[in-house]
């Protein structure tokens, strides 16, 4: 009788999504850090252990987006992290700082007279 068989090797790292016991490759560098440190994260009012996901379950990286104000589908490279996350309101980075100088320009306050220091 092989024991090997019904014993999980202890090498192996248990995928949440499929549900099967795989081998450290099918897994990215940071999931398999992850699983095999332990880190347990604070989720609201719960602690809470990291549940790794092998290569094949986890989605994709979108390697494009459309800004919501140029409309033109661009590289993901050309948005900024923070902007990549919501996909469905990205904003590319020539637009976002086109529209931080209109900001600025907005509130030029140099010919502002509503402030009175006459006091």
């Amino acid at each position: 009788m092989n024991s090997q068989s019904t014993q999980p090797n202890h090498n192996q790292i248990y995928c949440f999504v499929c549900k099967k016991t795989k081998y450290p490759h099918d897994f990215s560098s940071s999931q398999f850090k992850k699983a095999t440190e332990g880190n347990l994260y604070r989720s609201s009012t719960y602690i809470r252990q990291h549940k790794p996901t092998c290569k094949k379950c986890t989605a994709p990286a979108t390697s494009r987006l459309t800004c919501k104000h140029c409309d033109k589908s661009k590289p993901s490279t050309e948005f900024s992290k923070k902007q990549r996350k919501s996909e469905e309101n990205a904003c590319c980075l020539k637009c976002f700082q086109k529209l931080q100088k209109e900001d600025l320009s907005d509130y030029d306050d140099s010919d502002d007279d509503s402030y009175d220091d006459s006091d």
